[in-house]
């Protein structure tokens, strides 16, 4: 049994207008053969050479004729770089590196930006702070200059249903979720998700099995739940946590048993939970 962890975040309130790509316009430069990568340009350069070499021939798509190319590098963590394509100068602006995307989970992109625009809006937790958010930067020439900030806070509930609507949408490739919907399966108030389809009652066979309804051949049963860490709750501990997955302050157990006739819906249910910001705890 595998243990998940999600939560997902809200935008607070903020005073200042929101920044637009427009009130900061750049002429776009039409490249048709970008000029090389120079590695000598910056000293992590030559540690991503592939990923730069073949971004960079994409052209310009950032403040007029710069290129901004972006990887991973772990679980939902990404860096970023800036070519300049009329000299190859390669730029790895320091405050952004890297990038914790999923510490925002309301579906944000990562990254904006535009060709015409030397505005760059960044959506995360660059540097892997405790800081999630909106980070909005204005490119100098030399660099990225931070100039605004939005604050997002947990919203949990917001995360539980956007799981529960998801899982709903899996219905027409699972006949066993057949009488799934977020009206009926999701419990805001208990902050879960529980679902039952053709189950029994359980034989009494000892262990936590025994405790929840057993699915028949083509059934299914499974429970979603975000909870306290340290909550001591049989559910929370049984049965024995192989993985322990966390955003946030919360974790999420998923307990799940399955009829042995029916189609497994766990791999995309997992899918899911990553969408919406699960990893495993750090």
């Amino acid at each position: 049994m595998t243990i998940f962890a999600t939560a997902t975040l809200a935008a607070a309130p903020t005073t200042k207008p929101i920044p637009t790509f427009d009130q900061y316009p750049a002429t776009p430069v039409t490249i048709e053969t970008p000029v090389a990568v120079r590695l000598d340009s910056h000293p992590m350069a030559s540690t991503f050479r592939t990923v730069l070499e073949e971004g960079a021939k994409k052209g310009p798509n950032f403040a007029g004729h710069y290129t901004v190319v972006t990887w991973g590098c772990g679980a939902r963590c990404l860096q970023l770089a800036i070519i300049d394509a009329r000299t190859g100068a390669v730029f790895f602006p320091p405050q952004t590196q890297p990038n914790a995307f999923d510490m925002v989970t309301d579906d944000s992109k990562p990254y904006e930006f535009r060709v015409d625009s030397r505005l760059l809006i960044l959506t995360g937790s660059p540097k892997e702070r405790d800081t999630p958010g909106v980070y909005y930067y204005r490119w100098t020439g030399s660099g990225l200059k931070q100039f605004h900030y939005v604050a997002k806070t947990w919203d949990p509930s917001a995360a539980l249903e956007a799981i529960a609507r998801d899982i709903e949408g899996l219905k027409g490739s699972y006949p066993q979720l057949a009488d799934f919907s977020v009206a009926r399966n999701l419990r805001i108030d208990r902050l879960s998700i529980d679902y039952a389809y053709r189950t029994h009652k359980p034989e009494p066979r000892g262990g936590w099995t025994s405790g929840v309804p057993n699915p028949d051949d083509d059934g299914i049963w499974f429970d979603i739940d975000f909870h306290d860490p340290k909550s001591t709750a049989e559910k929370h501990t049984q049965p024995a946590k192989v993985v322990r997955h966390c955003i946030g302050e919360l974790e999420l157990s998923f307990l799940h048993l399955e009829g042995t006739k029916t189609k497994s819906i766990m791999g995309d249910v997992w899918k899911i939970l990553r969408k919406h910001g699960v990893t495993e705890c750090r």
